[in-house]
């Protein structure tokens, strides 16, 4: 009998917990900082005190490697069959 009292507070106070803390993030994120305007922003680059060195490159690849003189096709029987079944996943909802 004495839970039902306990059960509006604590109601209440989820309530007005939630309203204070969506406010309080409100607040915090409209007075968080602007971005900021490329056009009026000016980045200038010195190359005498920090040079970029080049980018590595890669070798190509050759068409005939090593390890693919050792491959050989799969045959009929050695291909994995695409054609499995799934079990479907029912709910007694709606």
């Amino acid at each position: 009998m004495k839970m039902k009292p306990f059960q509006n507070l604590l109601k209440t106070w989820i309530a007005v917990g939630s309203m204070a803390a969506f406010m309080g993030g409100w607040v915090i994120l409209g007075h968080s900082g602007k971005p900021v305007d490329t056009s009026t922003v000016s980045i200038t680059f010195d190359n005498s005190t920090s040079p970029l060195a080049p980018l590595p490159t890669l070798a190509p690849l050759g068409a005939t490697t090593s390890s693919s003189r050792n491959l050989q096709p799969l045959t009929q029987s050695q291909v994995p069959s695409t054609s499995f079944t799934q079990p479907r996943f029912r709910t007694r909802g709606s």
